[in-house]
Order: C-alpha cells, then structure tokens, then sequence
C-alpha cells in the first residue's frame, strides 16, 4: 500500500509542476550592416552580421548571440551573450586573411520598435584578447530585426 500510494503522490507531483505555464523562447533574427575601425583610424571597413537572438531565461535580460559575419578579410563565427542593453562576444574567421584568428568584442545596443520590426543600434570596441575588448578599434551597427514565429 506505501508502495501504491508513493507511486501516486508521485505521479501527481509531477503533473502539478508540468502543468505550469512553460517559458517560451523568444527569438530575433537581425541583418545588421556597419564598419569597424583599426584603433587611431578614421576611416572603416564595412561588415555585415546575420545574427539570432535567443531569450535564455523568463525575464527576457539574458540573451544568447550568435551568427555569421563578413567584411572585406573573410567570414566569420561570432557567439556570445548579451545581458540588460550590453553585450561581449566572440568572432572567429572559418577564412580570409584571419582565418582561425579570434577578436572579442563588447559593446551596447539600442532597440526601437517601428512598423516593419526593430530597429537596432550596435556600438563598441573590439580587442585582441578576452582580457582586453577595447585595444583594436571600435565598431557599429544597424539592423531591422524580425521576429521569428
């Protein structure tokens, strides 16, 4: 009778707290367009970033970043987090000129909403290690992201 009676405190345990409302992921896809600078220059190289956002908790401040990217040295990886209107990331050429090198960025977004989806503005440095994000340049961006259903 224990036995029986475990299995069904048990058994109702579990609908209880699956029957909770279940955190749905929200998820954005972006194009952005923009231009990094070598530390001291005036003048940039433009870029363009395909990027998805994924929500990585309830409260929708911890986002997940990750994508591909381009500019005039080759393709890239980038992958990171972005936490309140602030972001670090990584960007690994796969070719080009760099390729199986890594810079790190860090940087602060902007979003708007408008009538064809968010507008989003990007703006930071970027460095040559994880220790240092500020010692290459700078760099921004612009994008009209979109959610995906």
């Amino acid at each position: 009778m224990k036995k029986s009676l475990l299995t069904i405190v048990t058994t109702a345990s579990l609908l209880v707290l699956s029957s909770g409302m279940a955190f749905a992921v929200e998820t954005w896809d972006c194009s952005y367009k923009g231009t990094w600078t070598d530390k001291g220059d005036k003048e940039g190289s433009a870029f363009t970033w395909v990027m998805k956002w994924k929500n990585t908790d309830e409260k929708k401040d911890l986002w997940s970043v990750e994508g591909k990217y381009k500019d005039e040295d080759g393709e890239a990886n980038i992958k990171g987090t972005c936490t309140g209107e602030s972001c670090i990331f990584e960007q690994l050429y796969t070719s080009g000129k760099w390729k199986n090198e890594t810079y790190y960025f860090i940087g602060k977004y902007n979003d708007k909403e408008s009538k064809t989806g968010v507008e989003s503005s990007f703006k930071g440095t970027w460095g040559n290690s994880a220790d240092n994000r500020t010692d290459g340049g700078g760099w921004e961006a612009k994008a009209l992201c979109k959610e995906v259903e």
